[in-house]
């Protein structure tokens, strides 16, 4: 089995997409056996701005960098048996309802032809001692491609089977190092950790964070911006999306960044700040680490970390940390 999670990144947000999810499924990719080297396949998809979108500085900004930015196509974590494929997609925006739900056969098949393209490169990153069948990989892979486009008929069949399987609760497992971090970690409301809380849907986090670059980030031009970053959990504290807004650095970026954030904030229906339990999880904006991950390690340290603020949550799990 192999599980496929799919983040279009566009229009300074970040989140998953239901008609991307369909990818996976296309493939038979959480049906099929082709080894135990590589059992989560993470793609980004980089959307340039639309015309429209041109007129706003930051957004003009953004899209004249997007080419020059330093991507890397495909990183293969084999400690976590994961995949990460990134690539910038010529497909239109205007060809795709961002963050929402679409049923366009055509579109989906213009994203699932890029991806097929893009992941027949798994063969550089794959070692022959990995347990990988590369070759009946790439044979489908080259089967399915000949089966686009599909009809609006297949696309409502794959949609059926996504919403009937029931999938692996891995996203936490695979994150915990060590076996006495409990399932979700108590986070307070104080004057360092302000913006967390309930609303309709769930749970959210917030913050404002500046860009930074590191020797484990691969996009350096995050050090011109300011982000303003929401993240969002269903009620059991389980993360499902990331939002975000970049602010260039000038002499009120602060003050602007602030804003985007209430703007943000002010999205959510019936949102009211309170202390919040949520799982471990790991996104990225920009190469940037974005979470709470947990980082014991086996001197018995024993901790698990907010990213990228560095707050240290640790036993008895009551919500104290150090900064």
């Amino acid at each position: 089995m192999i599980i496929t999670r799919f983040y279009v990144a566009a229009q300074n947000r970040a989140s998953g997409h239901s008609l991307l999810a369909l990818i996976g499924f296309f493939l038979g990719f959480p049906y099929s056996n082709f080894g135990t080297a590589i059992k989560l396949i993470e793609t980004t998809v980089y959307l340039r701005y639309s015309t429209e979108a041109e007129v706003d500085r930051e957004n003009k900004y953004a899209n004249e960098h997007l080419d020059k930015r330093k991507i890397t196509p495909m990183i293969f974590n084999r400690s976590k048996a994961k995949l990460s494929v990134n690539y910038i997609s010529n497909v239109s925006p205007a060809e795709i309802e961002l963050f929402d739900e679409s049923t366009d056969a055509a579109t989906f098949s213009k994203f699932c032809s890029e991806f097929i393209d893009n992941l027949t490169a798994v063969r550089r990153v794959i070692k022959k001692t990995d347990d990988l069948r590369i070759d009946d990989l790439l044979v489908l892979l080259v089967e399915k491609k000949r089966q686009l486009p599909v009809s609006e008929d297949v696309l409502k069949s794959l949609r059926k089977q996504m919403e009937a399987f029931v999938w692996p609760a891995q996203h936490t497992e695979s994150m915990q190092k060590s076996p006495i971090v409990p399932k979700t970690i108590p986070i307070p409301l104080d004057e360092e950790i302000e913006f967390i809380g309930t609303y309709r849907d769930g749970l959210f986090w917030a913050h404002v964070i500046e860009g930074h670059t590191s020797s484990c980030t691969v996009d350096t031009h995050a050090n011109n911006f300011v982000y303003s970053v929401l993240h969002l959990f269903d009620k059991s504290g389980t993360y499902k999306e990331t939002k975000f807004e970049k602010t260039l650095h000038a002499e009120n970026e602060w003050e602007l960044a602030n804003c985007k954030l209430e703007k943000l904030l002010s999205e959510l229906p019936s949102s009211k700040f309170q202390p919040i339990s949520i799982e471990l999880f790991e996104t990225k904006i920009d190469g940037m680490s974005f979470g709470m991950i947990d980082e014991s390690d086996e001197e018995a340290n024993t901790k698990v970390v907010m990213v990228p603020e560095g707050f240290v949550f640790y036993p008895p799990w009551n919500g104290q940390y150090d900064t």
